[in-house]
C-alpha cells in the first residue's frame, strides 16, 4: 500500500483501488469525493503505472480543476501536470485547437462569451426586423444554447421554428460566428463530437490517449456531455464517474439525472460503490437530511452516516413577514459572531435572488460585512472586458465584437459609421479587421485618420511584447485607460475599477510565469471559461441562492423562505420530476451545515407588490428533527451500564454493526435508544443489546 491509500476509509479505499470495468461512485455530501478522485488518479500513476498523459479528469468548474491539480501535486509531484484535467469546455477547447484543420474554423479562432453572444443576437434581431420586445434576444440565446446541446445539432439537422423566425436567427448567428472566426461554449462539445464521428482515426487517437477517464459531478451532466464520454470510453470502458443523484439540482439548465440513475444501462459490467460516511455534519443534521430526501422516488437510495460525534443545533423559526425574518436571521448572526464563529462560516441561503434584499438591508444597518455570492464575476466587469477586447482582437483579428468594444473604450473619436466601414471593407476584401482599419486610415482625413492611426498603433505596440502582462500595460499606457476612468467615473468607483485592472495584470503575470512561451489564445480561454462560481466570500457572511451553495460548507446555515410556492416553487408542485429536484435542492441546503441549522418561514410575504398569506413548506412536514432537550434524558442508578449510554455515544450491535446514539429514553431495564446505524439507518434499540465503544 502506498501513500495514496493513507487516511482513506473502507468505502473510499475500495473506490480508489478498483481499476476494472466502469465504476460508479455514489458520493454523498461531505463524504470526501474530491479526495477519492485525487487519490484514485495518484493510485493509477503510482500503483498501476499509468502514464499521466493517459488520464482524463473532467470537472465542472475551473476552481474544482485547480483544487484537484493542486492536491494531486502533493501526492505525485510534477507528474500531475501530465494529466488532462479541466472542465468539459476547456478539454474540448484544447482538442479543437489541435484539430482545427478538421473543421471550417481558421487557426487561432476565438471564444465568444455570453455577453458578446447576446450583443450579436441583438444586432441580428434588429437586422431581421424582429420585434425585440415581443421576442427578446435573450430568448433566442437560450434556445440556441438548448438546440446546440441536442443530438439534432450534432447530426446537422435544421432547427425547428421554436419561436418566431428562429431558423433565420440561428442561421444569421452561425454566419456571424463563421465570419468572426469564433466558437461559443456550446459549440466546443458539439464540434468535437462531430470531429469524432466524421473521423474514425481522430476518435481512435483520443481513445488511445485517454485510457482512464474520471468524471466529477456526473449527476450534473447533460446529454451531449454523456455522448462525448460514451464515445471516448468505448474502447477500454475504463471510466469512473463520481456523483450524487440526491444532489442533482440543475435540470432547469439541461442536466439529465437519468445519466447517473441509468449508468448501469449505458455501460456494461458496472461496479457501484457508495460513499456514505459524512465528515462534515453533526448526526442530527444528517438525520434530518436523510428523512427529507427519503421522500424522493427517483434515487439510488442511501443514508449518510456521521463520523462526527457531537450533536448540532437545529431550529425552525416562524416569522411574521420577510422583514421580521431578516431581523431574526441577523440577530442570530450577531449572536454567533459574539460566540466567536467566523463570518466566513455563516451563510444565509434562499431559493430566489430577489430574497437577498431584506437580508442585505438589515446587515448593512448593523454594519456586518457580507458578500452576495453569484454576483458579477471578475471577467464580466466592464473595465476588464474593455481591456480583454484589445487582447481578443490582437489574437483573433476577425472578432467583430472585440473591434466594436476596443474602438469605443475609451472613447477616441471612432464612431459607429467608421466601425461599420472597417467591417464592410474586411468583409468585401477578405481581410482581417486590423488590416482593414489601417486601409481605412490611409484613405481618411482629419480627426478620423488621426483617431484610427492612434487606435491601430496600440496593436502594433502590443506585437513588440511576448508577455501578456506587458501587452496589457501597453493597452493602458497607449489608450490612457486609467485617466479615462478617473475623468468619467466617481473617484471611489474609479479606484475600484483600476484595482480590478491591476488584478488582471497580476493574473496575466502569473500566467506568463507558467509558460516559457505565453500563449495569448490560452490566456483568453481561461478568462472566458472562468465563472462566478469560482468566487468566495472571504471574511464576510455569505448570502446566496441554494444553487450557488452547491459544493460549499459552513458551520452555520440559515435556510430561509420555506413556504409553499416559494420553496418549493409553485410551478414544480404539479410535476413530480420538478418537485423532486426542489426537494434535492433543500437537501443540498441542509447538508451545507456543520453544526447549526436554522429553517425560517413567514406568515405573509410581499409578492408582486401585494402582501400574501403563506403556508409553511411541505418540506418542513417531511423532515424530522430531534429535540435537543430530549437528548439530555438521563438514566437512573448512577454507576449502572445504562448511565454510560447517552446522545453521541458510539455503539456496536451484532446485527446492524456500528452506529451512533441520537436519543435515550427510559430508566432501569427499560432504557431504549434511537440509534443511527451506518448500514440500515435509524433503529429503536434496547440499551442492553448495544455494546459501547
Amino acid at each position: 500500500m502506498t501513500h495514496t491509500a493513507e487516511r482513506l476509509n473502507k468505502e473510499q479505499r475500495a473506490a480508489v483501488e478498483y481499476t476494472g470495468s466502469p465504476l460508479l461512485v455514489i458520493a454523498g455530501a461531505g463524504t470526501g469525493k474530491t479526495k477519492v478522485i485525487v487519490h484514485k488518479i495518484a493510485y493509477l500513476i503510482d500503483n498501476v503505472s499509468v502514464n499521466p498523459d493517459n488520464i482524463l479528469s473532467v470537472t465542472f468548474t475551473n476552481k474544482a480543476a485547480w483544487e484537484m491539480k493542486s492536491r494531486l501535486k502533493n501526492l505525485v509531484g510534477e507528474r500531475a501536470e501530465g494529466v488532462w484535467m479541466g472542465t468539459f469546455h476547456s478539454i474540448c477547447l484544447r482538442i479543437l485547437r489541435r484539430e482545427t484543420h478538421k473543421t471550417e474554423l481558421k487557426k487561432g479562432f476565438g471564444v465568444i462569451d455570453q455577453d458578446d453572444r447576446l450583443s450579436a443576437l441583438r444586432s441580428i434581431v434588429k437586422e431581421l426586423n424582429i420585434d425585440s420586445k415581443k421576442y427578446p434576444p435573450k430568448q433566442y440565446l437560450w434556445l440556441i444554447s438548448s438546440f446546440k446541446n441536442s443530438i439534432e445539432y450534432v447530426e446537422d439537422k435544421e432547427p425547428e421554428e421554436f419561436i418566431h423566425r428562429f431558423p433565420d436567427v440561428f442561421k444569421a448567428y452561425q454566419l456571424y460566428l463563421s465570419f468572426a472566426n469564433l466558437v461559443d461554449f456550446d459549440d466546443m462539445l458539439a464540434l468535437v463530437i462531430k470531429i469524432f464521428q466524421e473521423n474514425d482515426e481522430v476518435l481512435t487517437f483520443y481513445k488511445n490517449i485517454f485510457r482512464y477517464i474520471m468524471v466529477d459531478e456526473y449527476q450534473d451532466t447533460n446529454y451531449i456531455q454523456f455522448f462525448f464520454l460514451k464515445l471516448l470510453s468505448g474502447e477500454y470502458g475504463n471510466i469512473c464517474v463520481v456523483g450524487d443523484d440526491d444532489q442533482s439540482i440543475y435540470g432547469w439548465r439541461g442536466a439529465e439525472i437519468r445519466n447517473i440513475l441509468d449508468f448501469e444501462k449505458h455501460f456494461s459490467d458496472v461496479k457501484t460503490i457508495k460513499l456514505t460516511e459524512n465528515y462534515r455534519s453533526s448526526p442530527n443534521i444528517l438525520f434530518t437530511a436523510n428523512t427529507l430526501i427519503a421522500n424522493n422516488n427517483y434515487r439510488k437510495g442511501k443514508n449518510l452516516s456521521p463520523v462526527i460525534d457531537k450533536m448540532g443545533n437545529i431550529m425552525i423559526k416562524e416569522c411574521h413577514d420577510e422583514q421580521d425574518e431578516s431581523i431574526f436571521v441577523v440577530n442570530e448572526i450577531e449572536r454567533m459572531l459574539d460566540q466567536g464563529i467566523s463570518p466566513a462560516e455563516i451563510a444565509a441561503l434562499y431559493r430566489t435572488n430577489a430574497q437577498s434584499r431584506t437580508f442585505e438591508v438589515e446587515l448593512n444597518k448593523r454594519g456586518i460585512s457580507y458578500k452576495v455570492i453569484g454576483g458579477i464575476s471578475f471577467y464580466s466587469r466592464k473595465e476588464i472586458k474593455d481591456i480583454l477586447a484589445y487582447l481578443k482582437l490582437s489574437d483573433n483579428p476577425y472578432d467583430i465584437d472585440a473591434l466594436k468594444r476596443s474602438a469605443k473604450n475609451p472613447p477616441k473619436g471612432i464612431g459607429n459609421v467608421v466601425i461599420q466601414r472597417i467591417i464592410d471593407y474586411a468583409t468585401g476584401n477578405g481581410s482581417d479587421l486590423i488590416s482593414a482599419a489601417k486601409e481605412i486610415t490611409s484613405v481618411s482625413k482629419g480627426k478620423t485618420a488621426a483617431s484610427l492611426k492612434f487606435y491601430t498603433n496600440i496593436f502594433d505596440e502590443m506585437q513588440q511584447f511576448e508577455n501578456i502582462a506587458d501587452k496589457i500595460k501597453v493597452i493602458l499606457n497607449e489608450s490612457s485607460y486609467g485617466n479615462y476612468l478617473k475623468q468619467f467615473e466617481e473617484q471611489n468607483d474609479a479606484n475600484k475599477r483600476i484595482n480590478n485592472i491591476d488584478e488582471l495584470i497580476n493574473a496575466a503575470a502569473i500566467f506568463d510565469e507558467s509558460y516559457e512561451e505565453p500563449d495569448l489564445s490560452e490566456f483568453l480561454a481561461t478568462t472566458t471559461l472562468t465563472t462566478s462560481t469560482d468566487e468566495s466570500a472571504g471574511d464576510s457572511v455569505s448570502l446566496m441562492t441554494l444553487h450557488s451553495a452547491k459544493g460549499l460548507e459552513f458551520d452555520s446555515v440559515f435556510l430561509t423562505g420555506l413556504e409553499e410556492g416559494l420553496f418549493p416553487l409553485f410551478r414544480s408542485m404539479d410535476n413530480e420530476w420538478e418537485l423532486e429536484e426542489e426537494r434535492r435542492l433543500c437537501y443540498v441546503g441542509i447538508t451545507r451545515a456543520k453544526s447549526n441549522l436554522v429553517f425560517t418561514h413567514t406568515n405573509t410575504r410581499m409578492v408582486y407588490g401585494k402582501r400574501q398569506f403563506c403556508r409553511p413548506s411541505m418540506f418542513l412536514d417531511e423532515l424530522e428533527i430531534y429535540d435537543n432537550d430530549e437528548q439530555k434524558t438521563g438514566i437512573s442508578s448512577p454507576g449502572d451500564y445504562e448511565k454510560k449510554l447517552k446522545a453521541n455515544t458510539r455503539v456496536f450491535h451484532s446485527k446492524y454493526g456500528e452506529g451512533i446514539v441520537l436519543n435515550v429514553k427510559g430508566a432501569g431495564d427499560k432504557v431504549k435508544a434511537d440509534v443511527f446505524f451506518q448500514s440500515s439507518g435509524l433503529k429503536k434499540m434496547l440499551a442492553e443489546s448495544l455494546e459501547i465503544f
